[in-house]
């Protein structure tokens, strides 16, 4: 005969099962509140910005409350003039530039990060201080000499100038290098014992463990790419 079973007894208020007090129930409701209006608050420049899309220039440049979500005399001039002109070109670049950075990044960034972390070998700490030191030099700093640079390379107007310095960048080295730290050195050894080289460590236990990570770089490559306006 099967047993039958008790309810839980909720030892904060005293109630049975899962209920809550009407003050939980009322902290709850505000909290709920807040959050829904904290959404709709960040909702609110793309509905703003969707908005003037369908604005004319003038009316665009008016930065009157009345018409701010909606236009007095919707158009869509500004669809036609993007259309119109070479986006779908301007487009394929940037999602080319994009996965370029992400390839590179993913593999120089990784590899770098894992040598510093992983690897001896003289001068480790000073290089690895130089890299950090890059960022701490502002981009518009380097403006000029890469510039002139890529001038010198005949790169200018080509994918190379906005592909190539950006192969490698010192944060992702700084990240990869901190989470491959943090990979336990005994899953490596134990590797080593068992006849694998070191690339075979590399790449078949160090990086699946390191997914995560190369995930988190993947995405603040392609921020900074889609992002960038100032390169050559």
């Amino acid at each position: 005969m099967a047993e039958s079973v008790k309810p839980v007894q909720n030892t904060k208020t005293g109630q049975v099962g899962g209920s809550h007090s009407p003050v939980e129930r009322t902290v709850q409701v505000i909290a709920f509140a807040i959050l829904l209006i904290v959404a709709l608050l960040m909702f609110v420049p793309f509905v703003f910005s969707v908005a003037t899309s369908f604005k004319t220039s003038p009316e665009a440049a008016q930065l009157s409350f009345g018409n701010m979500f909606w236009p007095n005399a919707p158009t869509t001039a500004a669809y036609q003039t993007a259309f119109d002109s070479n986006i779908a070109r301007w487009f394929f670049n940037s999602v080319v530039i994009a996965l370029v950075w992400i390839a590179g990044r993913a593999i120089m960034d990784t590899m770098a990060g894992y040598a510093f972390a992983k690897m001896e070998f003289p001068g480790r700490k000073f290089l690895f201080l130089l890299v950090l030191g890059t960022m701490m030099v502002p981009g518009i700093v380097t403006v000029i000499p890469k510039f002139i640079v890529l001038d010198d390379l005949g790169l200018l107007n080509t994918y190379g100038a906005l592909t190539i310095p950006f192969l490698a960048d010192a944060f992702g080295i700084f990240l990869m290098k901190q989470f491959f730290e943090s990979i336990p050195t005994d899953l490596e050894e134990a590797a080593r014992i068992d006849g694998a080289s070191r690339y075979q460590i590399f790449r078949q236990i160090v990086l699946p463990n390191a997914i995560p990570a190369v995930t988190a770089l993947t995405i603040f490559s392609f921020q900074g790419s889609w992002n960038s306006f100032l390169e050559p």
